[in-house]
């Protein structure tokens, strides 16, 4: 998505992007770029992820009850989750999930891990890094601050 006037500059000229709509559908393709104007407030935005029913419907203690075999693991997430939710980070988790998807599905390859991400045991679960946070005794508060 290319986002105008709040964002700054376009990355694509508007022309050359109205060129490249007109040619796929000339084509009969369908166009992978497109505008939108971006939302003005978080809340806002997350109502417009575009991520399919099932990943927007996904019951998030399900997913991650059936990625974990310990009671430590158990208590990790729970605390986690609660943390995320009280943040009302649940949408960003399941885009979260979707993204690995996509990049799976694409062979798209990515980092082991960057940062306080690293302190997440759910996004370790979620594919997004590498870095068992457990085994490492990484506390999530230093993702969360």
């Amino acid at each position: 998505l290319l986002y105008q006037d709040k964002a700054g500059k376009l990355t694509v000229n508007s022309d050359i992007l109205d060129q490249y709509v007109s040619g796929c559908n000339a084509l009969g393709q369908e166009p992978a770029f497109s505008k939108v104007d971006l939302p003005d407030t978080v809340e806002e935005a997350i109502k417009q992820w575009n991520v399919p029913a099932d990943i927007a419907s996904l019951d998030l203690d399900i997913y991650f009850a059936e990625k974990i075999s310990t009671i430590e693991e158990a208590v990790r997430v729970s605390e986690e989750l609660e943390l995320f939710r009280n943040r009302g980070l649940e949408p960003m988790l399941r885009f979260m999930i979707y993204l690995v998807r996509v990049m799976k599905e694409h062979k798209i390859v990515w980092g082991v891990g960057r940062g306080s991400s690293v302190a997440s045991y759910v996004l370790y679960l979620i594919g997004i890094h590498k870095i068992n946070s457990i085994r490492y005794e990484l506390d999530i508060k230093e993702f969360l601050k």
